[in-house]
Protein backbone atom coordinates (compact mmCIF):
# COMPACT_ATOMS: atom_id res chain seq x y z
CA UNK A 1 0.00 0.00 0.00
CA UNK A 2 1.15 3.85 -0.98
CA UNK A 3 -0.18 6.46 0.58
CA UNK A 4 -0.38 9.52 -1.61
CA UNK A 5 -1.30 13.07 -0.55
CA UNK A 6 -0.79 16.11 -2.18
CA UNK A 7 -0.48 19.36 0.61
CA UNK A 8 -0.35 23.28 0.60
CA UNK A 9 1.02 24.63 3.52
CA UNK A 10 1.20 28.48 4.61
CA UNK A 11 4.22 30.14 3.42
CA UNK A 12 5.73 30.26 7.34
CA UNK A 13 4.60 26.34 7.55
CA UNK A 14 2.70 26.83 10.18
CA UNK A 15 -0.46 25.82 8.55
CA UNK A 16 -0.92 23.22 6.14
CA UNK A 17 -4.15 21.73 4.58
CA UNK A 18 -4.64 18.33 2.73
CA UNK A 19 -5.83 19.07 -0.62
CA UNK A 20 -6.26 15.21 -1.95
CA UNK A 21 -5.49 11.83 -0.59
CA UNK A 22 -5.65 8.25 -1.70
CA UNK A 23 -4.21 4.73 -1.17
CA UNK A 24 -2.59 3.08 -4.25
CA UNK A 25 -2.03 -0.09 -4.26
CA UNK A 26 1.15 -0.22 -6.64
CA UNK A 27 4.40 2.44 -7.32
CA UNK A 28 2.76 2.93 -10.79
CA UNK A 29 -0.62 3.77 -9.69
CA UNK A 30 0.55 5.87 -7.39
CA UNK A 31 2.11 7.93 -9.72
CA UNK A 32 -0.21 7.94 -12.05
CA UNK A 33 -2.92 9.46 -9.32
CA UNK A 34 0.12 12.16 -8.47
CA UNK A 35 0.71 13.11 -12.02
CA UNK A 36 -3.47 13.54 -12.24
CA UNK A 37 -3.60 15.85 -9.03
CA UNK A 38 -0.29 17.70 -9.84
CA UNK A 39 -1.90 18.72 -13.50
CA UNK A 40 -5.50 19.32 -12.19
CA UNK A 41 -3.58 21.55 -9.14
CA UNK A 42 -1.50 23.81 -11.82
CA UNK A 43 -5.00 23.84 -13.53
CA UNK A 44 -6.79 24.99 -10.25
CA UNK A 45 -3.59 27.67 -9.54
CA UNK A 46 -3.45 28.89 -13.32
CA UNK A 47 -6.98 28.18 -14.76
CA UNK A 48 -7.15 28.98 -18.83
CA UNK A 49 -8.99 32.41 -18.69
CA UNK A 50 -10.90 30.53 -21.76
CA UNK A 51 -12.35 27.56 -19.59
CA UNK A 52 -12.94 29.20 -16.62
CA UNK A 53 -16.31 30.13 -16.57
CA UNK A 54 -16.73 29.33 -13.04
CA UNK A 55 -14.78 32.67 -12.42
CA UNK A 56 -16.08 36.22 -11.70
CA UNK A 57 -15.13 38.56 -14.11
CA UNK A 58 -11.61 40.30 -12.96
CA UNK A 59 -10.78 37.71 -11.17
CA UNK A 60 -7.72 36.30 -12.42
CA UNK A 61 -4.91 38.56 -12.68
CA UNK A 62 -1.10 38.18 -13.88
CA UNK A 63 1.06 36.95 -11.69
CA UNK A 64 4.61 38.89 -10.40
CA UNK A 65 7.16 37.37 -12.86
CA UNK A 66 9.94 37.60 -9.65
CA UNK A 67 7.70 34.52 -8.23
CA UNK A 68 8.17 30.77 -8.79
CA UNK A 69 6.10 29.96 -11.54
CA UNK A 70 4.09 26.49 -9.64
CA UNK A 71 2.06 25.56 -12.57
CA UNK A 72 4.71 25.79 -15.08
CA UNK A 73 6.71 23.25 -12.22
CA UNK A 74 3.72 21.13 -11.90
CA UNK A 75 3.33 20.58 -15.67
CA UNK A 76 6.77 20.17 -16.58
CA UNK A 77 6.88 17.68 -13.64
CA UNK A 78 3.47 15.60 -15.47
CA UNK A 79 5.56 15.73 -18.69
CA UNK A 80 8.83 14.50 -17.11
CA UNK A 81 9.47 10.63 -18.21
CA UNK A 82 12.47 10.72 -16.67
CA UNK A 83 11.22 12.08 -13.44
CA UNK A 84 8.31 9.57 -12.94
CA UNK A 85 11.53 6.97 -13.69
CA UNK A 86 13.47 8.21 -10.49
CA UNK A 87 9.84 8.34 -8.72
CA UNK A 88 9.07 4.50 -9.81
CA UNK A 89 12.58 3.63 -8.81
CA UNK A 90 12.40 5.20 -5.75
CA UNK A 91 8.87 3.91 -4.45
CA UNK A 92 9.66 0.13 -5.63
CA UNK A 93 12.56 -0.04 -3.45
CA UNK A 94 10.49 1.45 -0.68
CA UNK A 95 11.51 4.83 -0.54
CA UNK A 96 9.22 7.76 -0.13
CA UNK A 97 8.61 10.32 -3.18
CA UNK A 98 8.53 13.79 -2.49
CA UNK A 99 7.97 17.01 -5.32
CA UNK A 100 7.60 20.51 -3.35
CA UNK A 101 7.16 23.77 -4.96
CA UNK A 102 6.03 26.93 -4.00
CA UNK A 103 4.90 30.54 -5.42
CA UNK A 104 4.16 33.75 -3.47
CA UNK A 105 1.06 32.60 -1.62
CA UNK A 106 2.38 28.76 -0.68
CA UNK A 107 4.23 25.81 -0.13
CA UNK A 108 2.95 22.63 -2.51
CA UNK A 109 3.63 19.07 -1.56
CA UNK A 110 2.85 16.10 -3.80
CA UNK A 111 3.91 12.90 -1.52
CA UNK A 112 3.81 9.06 -1.78
CA UNK A 113 5.04 6.71 1.23
CA UNK A 114 4.93 3.40 1.06
CA UNK A 115 3.94 1.64 4.06
CA UNK A 116 4.62 -1.33 5.57
CA UNK A 117 2.41 -4.02 7.13
CA UNK A 118 4.62 -5.72 9.66
CA UNK A 119 3.65 -9.44 10.31
CA UNK A 120 3.04 -9.78 14.27
CA UNK A 121 5.05 -12.36 15.72
CA UNK A 122 1.57 -14.37 16.96
CA UNK A 123 0.23 -14.01 13.33
CA UNK A 124 -0.04 -17.62 12.23
CA UNK A 125 1.93 -18.51 9.47
CA UNK A 126 1.43 -18.11 5.81
CA UNK A 127 -0.88 -21.18 4.26
CA UNK A 128 1.73 -22.90 1.72
CA UNK A 129 1.46 -22.71 -1.34
CA UNK A 130 -1.11 -25.46 -3.15
CA UNK A 131 1.38 -28.26 -4.48
CA UNK A 132 1.04 -28.65 -8.45
CA UNK A 133 -1.13 -31.52 -9.58
CA UNK A 134 -0.03 -33.09 -12.87
CA UNK A 135 -2.20 -35.78 -14.92
CA UNK A 136 0.14 -37.60 -17.64
CA UNK A 137 -2.81 -39.10 -20.08
CA UNK A 138 -1.42 -41.24 -23.17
Amino acid sequence: MIHCEVTAHSMDLAVHWQLYAHQASTPRTALRWLRGRADALADRIDPDPLEATWLPPGALRPVDETLPDTPTHLRGWVLNQAAHEEAMQLLVEGHPFNLSTHDGTAHYTLTAVPVAFPIPPWAPPAPAAPAAQFEVTR
